[in-house]
């Protein structure tokens, strides 16, 4: 079977997706239904088997921090605005949305929206929701939703005092407000403009829950799943299965048209294909895309492959003191080429990209202008003779087999270091150990892992760049940068907003501290005897090709 693709979006998609203005969204949110991404054939009912690679990390969608969580959570969730096949921005659980100002947004909710407990969604669960989403101790997500701000002194000493006491408080106060306007409508006030504040709202993470429900105890959102989506768990199995039921009471008419979806847990990848094969599973995810070309001479699977904003990252942490000077890192960066690892270790099912995702088209500067992205081995050997390191340099690279094309892409780096006068070590790490040592404690030299990309540059970049965040566990301190990351936030205007995304773009390159490799794709395959035709998004920033779209699935056998 030939392999089905879908392309990256182009750059001023990708920008209005991002900047999409009030009378603009308001006539999407009247005129424009959600993307019908997958079709099938056959009778309503029946079973949908996926193969997954991992059981979730935790049930609790405003703390989940991983596709392989997310996969499921968004059968059982939804968000008030919902992420179209190119980026647009589409009615979700608010059926429009104003914009009165530059800091104002007013949503008007869906009527007749239900949990799967039977109790219809009001404007006070949606604002219980979103706070949670922005003060929980444990939220990660609350940094995209507007901008951080500093603390009333009061606030900050009562903040101290209870940390000292052993209660936790978030660790970022965001300039956000959300209130309860009228019976079905919510008003969200930001501090500042903030151009991708709908995007933001489009993540599983930002789902609607049954707030009096979970704030009375009832409802324990770590132990149990309750949202409107179109299914609800009926069974879990650790490590081996969701099962999810339709949800009767959906809102969308017609849908789900599937009865029931099960997730079978099956971490290997031969096993996948496998059970592919016999027909025990209908549809499978992959890491790897060479699974896709082994499944290509059988006539009854058609394999897909997916263009995401996802990218694989070396991490160079200059806090090491090998790695202080900037000029180390860039020969680093200038040493390593790109395109050979997409070709070799993605078997050319991936794309060169600079920091912002080559998976955001033309809205990325194109490589050849990101500074020491174009490998360049002089100039390489020249920068680290500039930093004292002529002589050779020795460093420590960490991966883990559980991301497993890591490690084929740290041996095509250290070959390619090698001829700088680099000499890498490639170390392997559990799972917990890895992301230990690269992402909380800091002590790794050198890591590569894989990032999702979202629906905006700016969502991932505040994470890995900011000093307030991510960046100075890979000793990014530089606050101009926050300045640029600023920037690229609160403009609104299409043109200056492209001009503010390249500056930060070529600082990011400049500091290189974080310097992503290539893109990762969504790779995926599926019966075409057993389900007819799937169509999946042109793109997705959240690394789930099937993201509101199994509910129109229908398995003809």
């Amino acid at each position: 079977m030939e392999t089905m693709v879908n392309r990256s979006v182009s750059r001023r998609t990708a920008i209005k997706a991002g900047l999409a203005g009030a009378a603009g969204v308001a006539a999407m949110a009247r005129g424009q239904e959600l993307v019908r991404a997958m079709a099938a054939q056959g009778a309503p009912g029946g079973r949908l088997v996926i193969g997954k690679i991992l059981d979730l990390y935790t049930y609790d969608p405003h703390l989940s921090a991983s596709q392989v969580s997310w996969e499921v959570q968004a059968m059982v969730y939804e968000s008030l605005v919902f992420l179209g096949d190119n980026f647009e921005l589409l009615p979700g659980l608010a059926e429009r949305w104003e914009q009165p100002d530059d800091r104002t947004y007013v949503f008007t909710l869906r009527p007749g929206v239900t949990f799967h407990n039977g109790r219809e969604m009001t404007a006070d669960d949606v604002v219980f929701s979103l706070e949670r989403v922005r003060d929980h101790p444990e939220s990660w997500w609350n940094v995209k939703l507007g901008y951080t701000v500093d603390p009333d002194p009061a606030v900050a000493a009562a903040d101290a005092t209870a940390e000292a006491l052993g209660t936790p408080v978030t660790a970022n106060k965001i300039g956000l407000t959300f209130a309860a306007t009228g019976p079905n409508q919510i008003t969200a006030t930001l501090s500042e403009p903030y151009a991708p504040f709908l995007q933001a709202l489009t993540a599983t993470t930002c789902s609607i829950v049954p707030g009096a429900e979970v704030a009375s105890g009832d409802l324990d959102l770590g132990t149990t799943m309750v949202g409107t989506g179109p299914f609800k768990v009926t069974e879990h199995r650790e490590d081996q299965s969701w099962t999810l039921a339709r949800h009767d009471g959906y809102w969308q008419s017609g849908q789900p048209v599937v009865g029931e979806v099960v997730w079978q847990v099956i971490p290997d990848e031969t096993a996948r294909v496998a059970s592919l094969r016999t027909g025990e599973i209908q549809a499978a995810m992959f890491d790897n895309p060479a699974m896709l070309d082994v499944m290509r001479s059988d006539p009854n699977v058609t394999p897909v492959e997916q263009v995401t904003t996802n990218y694989y990252i070396l991490f160079v942490n200059a806090n090491r003191p090998e790695l202080e000077d900037p000029r180390v890192r860039q020969a680093i960066s200038a040493g390593i080429d790109r395109a050979q690892i997409a070709q070799a270790a993605l078997f050319g099912r991936g794309e060169a990209s600079g920091p912002i995702a080559a998976g955001f088209g033309e809205l990325a500067t194109p490589l050849e202008d990101v500074p020491f992205y174009t490998r360049d081995v002089e100039r390489a050997k020249a920068l680290l003779a500039e930093a004292g390191q002529g002589g050779g340099l020795s460093l420590p690279l960490i991966v883990t087999p559980d991301i497993p094309l890591t490690v084929p892409m740290a041996e095509i780096v250290k070959e390619q270091l090698a001829e700088v006068g680099i000499e890498v070590e490639i170390l392997q790490r559990d799972f917990a150990t890895f992301v230990n040592e690269y992402n909380v404690e800091g002590t790794a030299h050198l890591a590569i892992s894989w990032w999702a990309g979202y629906s905006d540059p700016y969502l991932i970049l505040i994470d890995a760049v900011s000093t307030k965040s991510f960046g100075p566990v890979i000793g990014q301190t530089d606050t101009a940068i926050d300045a640029q990351l600023g920037r690229v936030a609160r403009e609104t205007d299409l043109a200056a907003r492209q001009t503010a995304l390249q500056e930060l773009e070529l600082a990011i390159a400049n500091q290189g501290s974080f310097q992503p490799l290539v893109t990762r794709n969504n790779f995926m395959a599926y019966r075409n005897d057993l389900l007819g035709e799937i169509r999946v998004a042109n793109a997705d920033g959240y690394g789930l090709p099937l993201w509101h779209r199994v509910q129109e699935v229908t398995p003809t056998a």
